[in-house]
């Protein structure tokens, strides 16, 4: 099966063999564009596991922080992936980042 990467940056899907890298370029893209530096994802014990033979569904909480334009930001999100067992282990066949849009870091958080 061909990978695929859903986010919340346009396109905002991301398919087949070279997904992650032009994931990562409009990431980078994106980045420059709106003044985000200093990024980084945090991923916490997985909510949701479901495994049917050698292929899973997994949830985790996840948290962006980034500064954009020199502001600390914070998302809260989840990540989900589908996951395929391979000879080597298990392999993410796809993965979606769901959240609201980012705040200020220490601002009201849910």
């Amino acid at each position: 099966a061909s990978p695929a990467i859903i986010d919340e940056v346009s396109p905002h899907l991301w398919q087949g063999a070279g997904a992650f890298k032009a994931w990562a370029a409009s990431l980078e893209t994106d980045a420059k564009a709106n003044g985000i530096t200093d990024q980084m994802v945090t991923v916490s014990d997985a909510t949701r596991e479901q495994v049917e033979g050698d292929r899973a569904y997994l949830v985790v909480p996840a948290r962006y922080d980034f500064k954009q334009k020199g502001t600390a930001m914070r998302e809260q999100a989840q990540m989900t992936f589908a996951l395929q067992k391979v000879d080597t282990g298990w392999k993410i066949a796809g993965w979606a980042w769901t959240g609201p849009k980012a705040s200020a870091a220490g601002a009201s958080e849910p």
